[in-house]
Parts: structure tokens; C-alpha cells; sequence
């Protein structure tokens, strides 16, 4: 987000383009209609011009410059790497900026990383150092600053054109301190500590300045109480603004120094709005088994019509006329049933920042395996929520995606954690305020290691309409507090092999949620070793088109297919037949004990092998006695009804949205047929599941991978490709 020279207009990232908005009340509106993302603009200081990065995932990404009005666009540099954060030089006539490799979310290779300066007019990029951030020429474009972290330190240095004599000018000793942004005039520093912003003077002596909210050197002042984002200055240096969800914030930085100052206030709002989607036309499910989800229905021989993204029959085949022009699924002989609720889901479409994919082949690979809804316990923060809109509106394919965006952290020095000391239940509130802000409705609390405070979180999510969600972190006593307390959902295992019957009734009149995630079983052997023991994952034909190159973690194994897969390590832990039954096995008879009373159990896959691991996790809770039906449950309306999304999600009902799966066999005679999924629907969008293609009342072909381009072949980078 940046605003004019002149104050008069906002541009900003949303739902993958930039938009400008006239200030203070106009409505906003798309700067440029293009089919690649667009991110992280800039205006040149003389406010005629702007540039701004672009990304498509067959091309990459383009550094774009045109009028401030978005007018005469022109590529000024091209790279399959990911660039990232230009800015003018004072005089208009230089950019400086960034490329990233992108790691295995963007496939940014044939790329030196580094920070590079380019002449408006055009001609080859000149390479300036090859570790930095946030790049910025000095006043007299003799130096380039840039932000370096290191064992969770932040520096601002410079350096020359040519990337050498460094200079470090601030530093921010702590993981829990960040964003170190100078005004133009250099004049000011302004700095996000423990998720606050706050503002200080600075002038260049050639010391460094040690950036801290309680330095005594120079007078602080405090911008924020609720935190927020997108912080920036003015072209005049006179103003330091920022975001926090909807508000836009824009306050005199000296004012803030004179006696009686306050807070500042929000001084407009963004007030983007724009529609959902909802495809168009009729969609048949007929002649197939139908698991409904409404307590132990099943019909046999039925028909499920959809009309758009909403269920409007569901029963017998020949209680329900089809209308004409309906696209007829053809289901005889296949299971039809909701969609998936994955409730632990960590799908790796939003860790990376500043930029995303147009194609996340991790959400691909959830809707593949017919996850439709994932609940993300453990996430990053802004670009959690922008894929949650980005899916509404159908600019991104890929489960319904909800998270707890950045967990509510308990310690110090984990600034990436999202750290806020809690010293008050006001900051307990503060916490959920932020949360709404940016438009979510869960967090986690994670690794508090106050019971007072865990409790305050309780409270004040209960106040503000906040799920507070919390993970035992594999401690038995505090799984037992957590469940006293009033916790919304406890993710993992109580990490005890049998539960007795004192835990049972506590935890069922509790009315917590849990999620036991067996896949990564606290306290026992896991259950995700047990899979890779005894199945071949890495040749299932879902698992080669869309997990190949997922997770940089992981390992690359060969296939028969020559293709790599990055999955966790297949040489795994590997144990007798006898071990796995005191592992995770007793933890499964455990929550089948859970299930038999009353609570309400969620399956949840964490994520181990995208979309096939919710498959493992409903087989692992087979192998604890629990009913195919009863696990079903776990895997669809239990973890609406925990969102508080049975209403629309869960069960195939009429008026509920179309999230519908068909399965080539049948789920309720043998578990392991949930991973026969064949078509996927996510809100009225028909996919085949082997392809991704939308079909149906559709015709629209995915496009390809990085990986699946003519001149990627698993390689890596070549120093003879340095070019860009």
C-alpha cells in the first residue's frame, strides 16, 4: 500500500491486482485489467509515474513502469525469478529492487537472488549484493539501503551502487523487532515492535542506532495498540501511515512529540467490496450412492441437483425431475457425498510473502483428494487471509480456506510467532480486535506459559466472537487446564496411549472439539510412519501431478515415473506390526472412547503429504475400532459444526453450498476408499480430480506448473543464466 506524492489517492494490493481509491472517500477501482497477479507498488517522488511487480506462473515475473494513472505500461525487466519491491530513485530516473528465488511456492529458478538497480530508460540490470531487503536509494542515489536480518536481528545498512563499503546505520536486537522503515528525508525511523508501531528521530552520525520502544537515547512515540501493517511515510517524510484490516492510517509524525498527543485515529477506510463467485447453471449428480451427512442417511440409488453454488434436491431418482439443459454427472455405481473438512490442514499456500501464485499446488492438491474446506491452524498473517478472499472470489482454485492466521505466540524471540506480551486482559482483547480487523474468526494460542493468560484469551474471544483454538504441545497437564478452561478445540492428542474415564467425561462435557491429528501423534510412534511403511505413496498419480516440488523440507525421491516427489523422507521410521499397536493405535482407541461419548472429533491431516495425508488420518482412525460411518463425520459436518459452518458446509442438504465429492467406490464398505475421489466440487465448480480441469457446466483446462514447463527439468540454477 502506498498513497500519491500529493496525498490525493491510495493504491494497494487486493484479491491478487492493485486498486486505486481516491482519498478520502472515493471508491476503489482497478488500476490496470490484467490476467498476471500484481503486487507491491511505488510512485516516483514527482508522482507522474509508477512501478510495480507482476507475476504469472508460465512467464514469472516483470518489474512494470507506467503513468500514475497506470496508463502506457511497459516491461522494464523480465525474470522467472520473483521480483519484489522497487522504488524510484529521488530523481525518477534509477529503480532499485529485489528478486527472490521463490523457493518451491513460486519455482523462481533460472534466477540469482539479490538486489538489483536498473536506469528508467532501460538497458541491463546492474547487480548490487546478493542479501538484502527492502531496498531504497539515499537522497543523492550515491547508496542503496537495505534491510538484513540475521540470528533474528534487524539491520539497516547501505551500500554503495556497486555493493560495497557498507554502512550499518539501525539495529533492532530481537526477533520481536522488525519492520525498520526510514522516512525519505531520513529524518525519521519508524519500527514495529511486539506487533506495535512506533516512530522515533534519527539522524546519520555515523554510530548505530539501536532501535527499541523503551530507548532512552531518543523520545519514541507509540502509533498503535491493536498493531498493524503496510507501514510507509509520505513522500514529504512528514507523515507515517499504515493499515490495520479496512483503516487507513495517516498522522503528522512531529505532532505525535508535543504534549498531550493520542493515538492516532483511522482517517478513511479502504472499503473494497466486491462480488463472490458463483458459477452459472445446472448440475446433476444422478444414479449414485448418496452419504448425506444428515445423521445415518445414505440413499442408495439418488440424485443430487445443484443450480449454482447452492444444493436445491437432494433424494431418490425418481423423486427428482431434472431440468432441461442440466449437465448430467453420471454417478451409477460411484459414492456421492459431502466434501472434506480438513481441521488441521497446513497447505503451504501462505508462508511465502509479499507475492503468491496465481496456481498453489497445494491447494490443488487438497481439492484433487476432495478436501473442499481446510482450516489452517498455523499460518502467516496478511497472506492468509488474502487466500481466503482470493478463493471467494475465484481468482485462486482451492479449498473453502480458513486459518488462525499467525498464532498467538507465548514467548519471547519469536517474533515470526506473532509475540504480544499479554499483560492485561485489555491486551488479551486487543489481540482479537486485530484478528477481526483482518477479517478472522479463530486464533490459536500457542505455547502461553501462563494459565492466567491462556485464560484471558478464553475470555476475550468469547467477547469479541473470537474461536480460540489451542494446541497441548504435547504436555499432559496442559491439555487438562486447556479443557477446564474453556478452550473452543484442542488440536493433537492428549499425549497418554488409553484414556480413562475421568478424561472422558471431562473432556465430553467440556464441549470442546479435538482434533487428534494421528498423522503426528504426541506421545507415541506417529501414525504417518505407519503409512509410509506400508503404502507406496509417492506412485500415486495425484501425489506426481501435484506434490512434486512442494515443500522444500521434504525430500526429493525418484519415481518410476522419473518425476521428483517431495514428500516427507520415505525411508522413514520403521517398526514391527506389534509397536504400531501400542503407537499411534492406542491413541485411536482412545479417541474412538472420545467419539462413543460425545465429543466432537475432527479429522485433521497436518499436512504431511498434501490432500493424501486427510486420507491417512481417517484409515488411522479406522485402526482404533471407530465405525466408517462415525469417521466420515469426522471428516465433514463435525468440523463444520466446529467452524460454525454447519449451516452451509458438512452435509449434502437443500440450500447448503455445493461442496459435493464423487468417489469411485464406496467409503462405507472399506475406509480406504475415500482416496478414490474422482470429482471434486467446490461451491458449484466442478472439477475432475485427476486433472484439475473444471468441467461441467465448464470448460477451462488448468494451465501448467513451473515444473511442468519445456525448460524446467528439475535443474538448478547455472551462474550462465545470471541474467536476470
Amino acid at each position: 500500500m502506498v498513497s500519491s506524492p500529493d496525498g490525493k489517492e491510495l493504491l494497494f494490493h487486493a484479491l491478487g491486482y492493485l486498486w486505486k481509491k481516491p482519498l478520502p472517500h472515493g471508491k476503489p477501482s482497478r488500476l490496470k485489467k490484467t490476467s498476471a497477479f500484481e503486487f507491491e507498488p511505488s510512485y516516483s517522488p514527482d508522482g507522474k509515474r509508477l512501478t510495480y511487480v507482476t507475476w504469472d506462473d508460465e512467464k514469472g515475473s516483470a518489474l512494470v513502469v507506467a503513468t500514475a494513472k497506470g496508463k502506457r505500461a511497459k516491461t522494464l525487466v523480465a525474470s522467472r525469478g520473483v521480483i519484489r519491491q522497487p522504488s524510484f530513485s529521488q530523481d525518477g530516473k534509477s529503480i532499485v529492487y529485489a528478486i527472490e528465488d521463490g523457493g518451491k511456492t513460486m519455482g523462481g529458478y533460472r534466477a540469482k537472488p539479490g538486489i538489483y538497480h536498473i536506469p528508467l530508460r532501460g538497458g541491463s540490470p546492474s547487480f548490487v549484493t546478493a542479501f538484502g531487503d527492502a531496498p531504497k536509494f539515499s537522497a543523492d542515489g550515491r547508496r542503496i539501503y537495505i534491510s538484513r536480518t540475521s540470528g533474528g536481528d534487524t539491520t539497516r545498512s547501505s551500500v554503495t551502487l556497486e555493493g560495497h563499503a557498507e554502512q550499518k546505520h539501525a539495529i533492532a536486537i530481537s526477533a520481536d523487532r522488525s519492520e525498520i522503515t526510514l522516512s525519505p528525508d531520513r529524518h525519521w525511523l519508524a519500527f514495529k515492535e511486539d506487533q506495535q508501531y512506533f516512530v522515533m528521530p534519527y539522524h546519520e552520525t555515523g554510530q548505530v542506532t539501536d532501535v527499541s520502544a523503551t530507548s532512552t537515547a531518543v523520545p519514541v512515540a507509540t502509533l498503535t495498540e491493536t498493531s498493524g501493517y503496510n507501514l510507509g511515510w509520505t513522500a514529504d517524510s512528514k507523515n507515517v501511515q499504515w493499515t490495520l484490516g479496512a483503516d487507513f492510517y495517516r498522522t503528522d509524525v512531529a505532532a505525535l512529540f508535543q504534549s498531550g498527543a493520542t493515538l492516532p485515529q483511522p482517517v478513511g477506510r479502504i472499503d473494497l467490496s466486491v462480488k463472490a463467485d458463483k458459477p452459472e447453471g445446472i448440475v446433476a449428480f444422478v444414479g449414485g450412492r448418496i452419504i448425506t451427512q444428515r445423521a445415518d442417511e445414505v440413499i442408495e440409488a439418488g440424485t443430487v441437483l445443484v443450480d449454482g453454488n447452492r444444493i436445491i434436491a437432494v433424494g431418490k431418482m425418481d423423486e427428482i425431475d431434472i431440468p432441461d439443459g442440466a449437465h448430467i454427472v453420471n454417478t451409477n455405481g460411484k459414492t456421492v457425498m459431502p466434501g472434506f473438512v480438513d481441521m488441521h490442514g497446513h497447505i503451504e499456500c501462505c508462508y511465502y510473502g509479499g507475492l503468491m501464485p496465481q496456481k498453489h499446488s497445494s491447494l490443488y492438491a487438497a481439492s484433487a483428494f476432495g478436501v473442499t474446506t481446510n482450516y489452517d491452524p498455523y499460518t502467516a498473517e496478511l497472506s492468509a487471509y488474502a487466500t481466503s478472499e482470493m478463493q471467494k472470489t475465484g481468482a485462486i482454485v482451492g479449498p473453502r480456506f480458513l486459518s488462525s492466521g499467525r498464532v498467538i505466540y507465548g514467548r519471547g524471540g519469536k517474533g515470526d510467532k506473532t509475540f504480544v506480551p499479554l499483560d492485561s486482559y485489555e491486551d488479551a482483547v486487543n489481540v482479537m480486535l486485530r484478528k477481526r480487523a483482518l477479517g478472522g474468526r479463530i486464533i490459536k494460542s500457542y505455547k502461553q506459559p501462563s494459565r492466567k493468560v491462556r485464560q484471558q484469551l478464553v475470555k476475550a474471544g468469547r467477547q469479541t466472537g473470537v474461536m480460540v483454538d489451542v494446541e497441548g504441545e504435547s504436555h499432559f497437564y496442559y491439555n487438562i487446564s486447556m479443557i477446564l478452561d474453556g478452550h473452543m478445540a484442542l488440536e493433537h492428542n492428549i499425549p497418554v496411549a488409553t484414556y480413562y474415564d475421568d478424561i472422558i467425561q471431562l473432556f465430553s462435557h467440556s464441549e470442546a472439539a479435538h482434533t487428534p491429528t494421528l498423522n503426528v501423534t504426541f506421545g507415541e510412534i506417529m501414525g504417518e510412519n505407519h503409512l509410509y511403511q506400508t503404502t507406496r505413496a509417492w506412485e500415486d498419480p495425484k501425489i506426481i501431478t501435484y506434490v512434486q516440488e512442494a515443500n522444500s523440507g521434504y525430500s526429493a525421491i525418484s519415481t518410476p515415473y522419473s518425476a521428483p516427489v517431495h514428500v516427507r523422507n520415505m525411508t522413514t521410521l520403521h517398526a514391527a506390526e506389534e509397536i504400531w499397536d501400542v503407537g499411534f493405535r492406542s491413541i485411536s482407541r482412545s479417541t474412538k472412547k472420545l467419539d462413543d461419548a460425545g465429543v466432537t472429533i475432527n479429522a485433521g491431516s497436518h499436512g504431511q503429504v498434501y490432500g493424501l495425508a486427510f486420507h491417512w488420518e481417517m484409515w488411522s482412525m479406522a485402526q482404533g475400532g471407530m465405525d466408517n460411518h462415525r469417521i466420515l463425520r469426522t471428516a465433514t459436518i463435525n468440523g463444520a459444526k466446529t467452524l460454525g459452518l454447519d449451516h452451509d458446509i458438512g452435509s449434502l442438504e437443500v440450500g447448503k453450498l455445493a461442496d459435493i465429492i464423487v468417489l469411485d467406490k464406496n467409503p462405507l464398505d472399506d475406509i480406504k476408499n475415500t482416496n478414490s475421489v474422482r470429482y471434486t466440487m467446490i461451491n458449484g465448480r466442478l472439477y475432475d480430480s485427476l486433472s484439475m480441469n473444471e468441467v461441467g457446466n465448464y470448460n477451462k483446462p488448468r494451465t501448467k506448473f513451473y515444473w511442468e514447463l519445456n525448460d524446467y527439468n528439475g535443474i538448478d540454477w547455472n551462474e550462465a543464466w545470471a541474467g536476470q
